[in-house]
């Protein structure tokens, strides 16, 4: 197979261009992982601090619960927004 001058000359007009399509490709697709990395990283760090906040509240909740059959008061508290708490995890059923 012999590469003809006409050959080449298209061969060389398509392979810049191709080689330009190529690179444009590749950078949208660098970009769009390293933003979809970059939101990912986003939401684990977020989860992470809402996994902090939520043990620190449950801490705060253990102290209280456990002062709460010294403190009476506390305990009307606790025992009111228990209550509360328990009555909305309650899954709701919607009648038709």
């Amino acid at each position: 197979m012999t590469f003809t001058e006409k050959g080449f000359q298209s061969a060389v007009n398509f392979g810049g261009a191709a080689l330009a399509l190529s690179v444009v490709l590749n950078i949208y697709f660098v970009m769009r992982n390293r933003e979809v990395y970059r939101d990912q990283v986003q939401g684990e760090l977020r989860f992470q601090q809402l996994m902090v906040q939520e043990q620190a509240l449950e801490g705060v909740a253990r102290e209280f619960a456990a002062r709460a059959g010294s403190d009476p008061k506390l305990a009307e508290i606790l025992q009111r927004y228990q209550i509360i708490g328990s009555a909305s995890q309650q899954p709701v059923q919607v009648k038709p």
